[in-house]
């Protein structure tokens, strides 16, 4: 189970030449190519067997408090002495030390995404979950959804899972 990212391009050359630092290989989803325009190529944008570090969620502090409460709540930890107030200030400890990532593609993979679209005009995207055979199973798309990316107005953040992408 790995998240996949998909796009589809004009010219397949100039997207492995801007594409650089990642591996561009051929799309085979039926799913995806049937979802984009048919003069567009299909390629796979990973950094390596997959696209799980291409993209992450925004930064949820209630959410990863909660998780470390659960954690040192447990017998083992009162067993040790942990009182609440105990637990408390180690979640609140390891919360200061944790980086606060805003969320969503990485910040080089969408500078890759700004430039073709500037080099070139337009690009099909879209980043979904697999749990089998990326190339099989379907594409879960929620909606559509046309950007203009080459403006600037749209950021890393605001890119989602199981939505499909027309950069303009």
């Amino acid at each position: 189970m790995c998240r996949f990212i998909s796009i589809a391009v004009e010219d397949e050359p100039e997207a492995k030449r801007l594409f650089g630092g990642y591996s561009l290989w051929k799309n085979e989803n039926k799913s995806f190519i049937s979802a984009v325009d048919i003069k567009f190529k299909t390629l796979w944008v990973t950094d390596g067997h997959c696209s799980c570090d291409l993209y992450s969620y925004p930064y949820d502090p209630i959410a990863e408090a909660e998780k470390y409460r659960k954690k040192f709540s447990k017998s083992k930890y009162r067993k040790k002495g942990w009182t609440s107030d105990k637990v408390e200030r180690e979640v609140e400890f390891i919360l200061s030390r944790k980086s606060r990532e805003k969320g969503g593609l990485s910040d080089s993979l969408f500078f890759s995404l700004q430039n073709y679209v500037k080099v070139i005009g337009r690009c099909y995207f879209h980043l979904g979950w697999y749990t089998g055979d990326q190339n099989k199973q379907g594409i879960n798309i929620l909606e559509s959804s046309e950007k203009c990316l080459s403006s600037g107005s749209v950021e890393s953040s605001e890119i989602k899972e199981d939505v499909l992408y027309k950069f303009i």
